[in-house]
């Protein structure tokens, strides 16, 4: 196992086809990023999923716990080199057409702009710093449009790392990505203090737990 890898081009090189057999996920990035480099996709028929993965398309969706139907679908493309170049080819032409960062973030201005006619500041929380690194870059684009960002997260280093970087605060509120009542509750006290301290037009919550505690 690798452990968190942040530079994956070289392991997307190395495989034919990605498989994502969750049982549940928020929107998964891994998707987009196995499309990007023309892999196709077998993935869990779940919500996210379902919005990052076009079926028969840019790869296939099987149902939850169905080891027959994932075993057949990882087949199918085993067999069918035409199919994986297909599908992956696909792929690379939807991400490129509907997910690049500068869209996102875009879109996210225009619907911040829905909510607020002029969002000057946007606190984003997630539950762990690594999450963070998917925002790299967001915060550069949004100064330019007159937004500024601010992030949640709890401890760790590479809260640090990112905000040095990015050149944004980063505030710690101790979260964890399992449902512990007590410790729940702390996090929402804390995070009222520093919602009351920054007076955000916006608050962006970014994961399940992120966005219980944000609620």
């Amino acid at each position: 196992l690798t452990g968190i890898a942040w530079e994956t081009p070289s392991l997307y090189a190395a495989m034919d086809v990605l498989c994502l057999p969750s049982h549940r996920e928020g929107f998964p990035n891994v998707v987009l990023e196995a499309a990007a480099m023309q892999l196709p996709v077998v993935a869990s028929d779940v919500p996210g999923v379902v919005d990052a993965l076009q079926d028969g398309r840019t790869g296939t969706l099987v149902p939850v716990r169905d080891p027959a139907a994932l075993t057949a679908a990882l087949a199918r493309y085993a067999e069918d080199p035409a199919l994986r170049a297909s599908h992956g080819a696909r792929g690379r032409a939807w991400v490129l057409e509907r997910f690049t960062q500068e869209r996102i973030w875009a879109a996210l201005d225009h619907y911040y702009r829905g909510l607020e006619a002029e969002p000057r500041q946007v606190l984003h929380v997630v539950t762990v710093p690594m999450t963070l690194e998917f925002m790299a870059g967001q915060a550069a684009f949004m100064r330019e449009r007159n937004v500024s960002l601010s992030f949640v997260s709890s401890a760790g280093r590479e809260q640090q790392a990112f905000a040095e970087r990015e050149k944004v605060h980063v505030h710690s509120v101790e979260m964890s990505r399992r449902i512990t009542p007590l410790r729940d509750l702390l996090s929402i006290v804390r995070l009222l203090r520093v919602i009351r301290r920054t007076r955000p037009a916006i608050v962006h919550a970014h994961t399940p737990k992120a966005g219980l505690v944000g609620m």
